[in-house]
């Protein structure tokens, strides 16, 4: 018995002191890395402060360059809300656009290029240089063709003395007795027929009136001269007639702008009608030349009041976005320092990389070539004066290059102290 139960003591025996009976393994703790962190933050050195970096995402400010696009952005027709995106600039940027809209003043579109303004599909269009007068006076001998022919037509509709109530024929009265004269227009001249007693002999006159003016027209449309095409025109008249044993006509012409009211032959009236012709081809061009010139002038005065127009609306989109900015120039010096004109030397900046819009003060001075040299960030308007009037009494003893080396002295002071205790002096 005493042997079984050493037997099973030695079996639930681990089989060697050095064996271990198996356990889950433990998650490793995290633990904080001291030594990487504490070893960058004393290699940490304070940089020279500058300008913010170009397209800085923090404060919303674009780079130098696109100052005339934004601009442009700023005075676009689909801009509404200025004030609200000038508070996401820097001061930087709000001063830059100030300058570049006081150096290029109204013109300011015409240097980086402005937008077409979309036209107002709502208003209406009362330009009445659009609208052509019933009587142009500025040209009172423009008339068209058919009105030279209108004086000639005569109105069967009008009930008045000569009118007989058929379209081309005239009546007159002598006594208790009536006679009837046919008659055409052709280019500004007149054919008339004989008197005849009959009403119907007329009406069939009037009739080969109209066919000789058709050949007529048609001849005049060929290329032929006045002369020929009136020839031509009262040959073929003639022998038509006499091939319908029709009673035969006597023609006489009648030109009222050259002749008055006597009437001439058909030899007569072809030189007449001829030089009528060509006097009244130069009067056409001439009349035509006086029109495209007010034509022309109308144009080139309507051009003068739109770009008047578009002028004033720019100039006083220029000045709303000036005013706009020297407004928050003005608030943001009164968050900074309590006023909102900043003396003369002292501007405002900001800290680059700082989303919050934390607003500084910092002297200026003008250098001898021209540029510009900023001193160090400063959070009292006292010590940005103070350091005004420090900086130019150096500059006045020893020079832009001992002023440059002073203000960058002083700059890495203030931004290391910054970093220190996370606030400015």
């Amino acid at each position: 018995m005493a042997h079984d139960r050493e037997l099973e003591r030695a079996n639930s025996a681990p089989a060697s002191k050095t064996e271990a009976p198996e356990r889950s393994p433990k998650p490793k703790k995290r633990c904080r890395q001291q030594g990487p962190r504490e070893s960058k933050s004393a290699e940490a050195k304070p940089k020279r402060r500058c300008q913010a970096p170009p397209g800085d995402q923090s404060t919303g400010s674009p780079p130098p360059e696109e100052i005339p696009k934004l601009a442009q952005e700023l005075l676009g027709p689909r801009h509404r809300s200025i004030p609200s995106r000038l508070k996401k600039l820097v001061v930087e940027v709000l001063r830059e656009l100030l300058t570049f809209l006081e150096t290029t003043g109204v013109h300011a579109a015409s240097e980086f290029g402005e937008d077409e303004e979309e036209p107002d599909a709502s208003a209406p269009d009362n330009d009445p240089e659009d609208v052509l007068p019933l009587c142009d006076d500025e040209c009172p001998d423009l008339l068209c063709e058919d009105g030279l022919e209108k004086e000639t037509k005569l109105q069967p509709d009008c009930k008045g003395p000569g009118r007989s109530g058929v379209r081309g024929v005239t009546l007159y009265r002598v006594g208790a007795y009536a006679r009837y004269r046919a008659s055409v227009g052709l280019k500004g001249i007149i054919a008339l027929t004989q008197y005849c007693s009959s009403l119907d002999t007329i009406i069939d006159f009037h009739m080969s009136l109209v066919q000789m003016r058709h050949r007529f027209m048609k001849e005049c449309e060929a290329g032929k001269p006045f002369g020929q095409a009136l020839d031509l025109a009262t040959e073929q008249l003639h022998r038509e007639r006499e091939g319908a044993d029709a009673p035969k006509m006597r023609l006489s012409f009648l030109c009222p702008r050259v002749t008055g009211g006597r009437k001439s032959s058909l030899d007569e009236m072809k030189l007449v009608g001829q030089a009528y012709q060509e006097a009244l081809a130069m009067g056409r061009e001439e009349k035509l030349t006086r029109c495209s010139m007010c034509v022309q002038e109308r144009a080139e005065r309507k051009q003068e009041r739109r770009e008047a127009k578009h002028a004033a609306k720019h100039a006083a989109k220029v000045q709303a976005l000036r005013t706009a900015l020297q407004t928050e120039l003005g608030r943001r010096a009164q968050q900074a320092c309590g006023v909102k004109t900043l003396p003369q030397g002292i501007v405002l900046a900001s800290l680059p990389g700082v989303r919050q819009p934390n607003t500084c003060l910092c002297a200026q001075l003008q250098l001898q070539d021209g540029s510009l040299c900023q001193g160090p960030l400063r959070a009292s308007l006292v010590l940005a004066k103070r350091d005004v009037q420090e900086l130019s009494a150096i500059r006045e003893a020893k020079g832009d290059d001992a002023v440059l080396e002073e203000a960058s002295r002083r700059d890495a002071d203030v931004m290391t102290s910054f970093f220190m205790i996370g606030r400015l002096a």
